[in-house]
Order: structure tokens, then C-alpha cells, then sequence
């Protein structure tokens, strides 16, 4: 592979008020996940058996700031890839199975507050296959009312409690 990457995280607030409507963001674009890329610990964001790579990144005047664990690379067993039981064989059963094994390159990138977990699994398929996993904490707004039966114009979002 040349070159992979996932574009443009959209996070769409979609509330008009004065103080919410430029809350609709490009994460990736506007925020720039290279520099919002963070550090991982060791047995926490990835399994014990990873290795860690520290990268540079570019600070706002473009000189290059050490960012460490950064990235880390693990293999990942799980899935069944390929299983056949042959019973044609008079007396005798031959169970063949594979246990798939994927090569994960993981790293996580913080934006305000969201925590994006973008792994790229390299398959023994030969496929790749990219997934981000969202984590954070929700960001809400205050409003006055207690039950929805109090709202009576039109608002965006949904009520919590």
C-alpha cells in the first residue's frame, strides 16, 4: 500500500442556535489528526505482546515535535479463517481449522472531547481493513426543561436526563 488514510470525520451538531451552530466539524480537517494524535500506555491501549513506535509530528510553525508511542503493532488471533470436518471416510473424521491472525497498526487521536481508535488490520486474506472505534465523553447542553413534554418549539438533540 502507497498511501491509506481515512477522510474527513464529519460530527454533525445540527443545532442553529447562536452558540452551537459551528459545532458541525471536520474533525480531521479542522482539528488535524496528526496533531491531535496522543501517546498510548502499554497494556492499556494496546496488549501486552505490542510493539510501540514514537513519530514526529509537526507543531503550528512546522518543526518537528516527538510524539512517543504513537503508533503500536500487534497481532490479533480470533476468528475462525478457514475450517472443513471431512466425514466421507468410512471410520475415520479429519478436522482441519485456522485460526485467523491480523496484523493491527492502532493509534488514537483525541479531539476535544472524543477519543477516535483507528486500528488498520492487515489480514492474512491479504485484505485491510480500517475500523475506528469512538470513545469519549458527550457533549451536551443545558436546558431548562425536565420532561419533553415541556418543549414546545422545535429543538435539536435529544433530552437526558
Amino acid at each position: 500500500m502507497y498511501r491509506g488514510y481515512i477522510s474527513e470525520l464529519f460530527v454533525p451538531y445540527q443545532d442553529p442556535s447562536e452558540d452551537w451552530y459551528f459545532k458541525t466539524f471536520f474533525d480531521a480537517g479542522e482539528f488535524g489528526f496528526g496533531l491531535s494524535t496522543v501517546s498510548m500506555k502499554p497494556n492499556r491501549d494496546c496488549p501486552s505482546h505490542a510493539q510501540f513506535l514514537d513519530v514526529y509530528v509537526h507543531t503550528g510553525d512546522g518543526s518537528p515535535s516527538l510524539l512517543e508511542n504513537a503508533i503500536c503493532v500487534f497481532e490479533q488471533y480470533g476468528d475462525i479463517m478457514w475450517r472443513h470436518t471431512e466425514t466421507g471416510i468410512p471410520n475415520e473424521t479429519i478436522l482441519e481449522s485456522r485460526t485467523e491472525v491480523n496484523l493491527i497498526v492502532r493509534s488514537v487521536v483525541t479531539v476535544g472531547n472524543y477519543d477516535n481508535i483507528i486500528d488498520w488490520q492487515f489480514k492474512a486474506s491479504g485484505s485491510i481493513k480500517p475500523a475506528i472505534a469512538l470513545s469519549g465523553i458527550l457533549e451536551i447542553k443545558p436546558v431548562d426543561a425536565k420532561h419533553k413534554s415541556e418543549i414546545k418549539k422545535d429543538e435539536h438533540g435529544t433530552l437526558v436526563s
